[in-house]
């Protein structure tokens, strides 16, 4: 809550888990999920990310990253997407190429599969 103090807020953003590309999220799930790739490899230690805003008075928003592992999946779990959905910008950084943004939309309750290329 952002009425917590700093300190805590911290703590509990350093203890927060977060579930592989591999996790079998239940049905109902607001994800995003895919493969980053250079050429046709996958690529490991890409960091992929996205923000949602939802709209609430004020607006708020949910920041999501994901470091990918050796087979170049990412998944992005979003807890909190409108009835309508929402438009989103899925970023893609490497210390080795060139970052890649890709606009997509997400849907409450659905997935959203597709995949990054990086330049090479």
């Amino acid at each position: 809550h952002p009425d917590q103090f700093a300190a805590y807020r911290n703590q509990r953003r350093l203890a927060t888990l977060q579930p592989t590309a591999a996790y079998p999220f239940p049905a109902g799930a607001t994800l995003v999920r895919g493969t980053v790739r250079t050429n046709a490899v996958e690529l490991a230690a890409a960091t992929v990310s996205a923000t949602i805003q939802f709209q609430i008075n004020p607006p708020r928003f949910e920041a999501r990253s994901y470091l990918t592992e050796a087979d170049g999946g990412f998944v992005l779990f979003f807890k909190h997407v409108s009835g309508t959905g929402s438009d989103i910008t899925l970023s893609a950084t490497h210390p080795n190429h060139p970052n890649q943004n890709l606009p997509i939309k997400v849907r409450r309750g659905m997935t959203v599969a597709t995949d990054i290329i990086m330049a090479p």
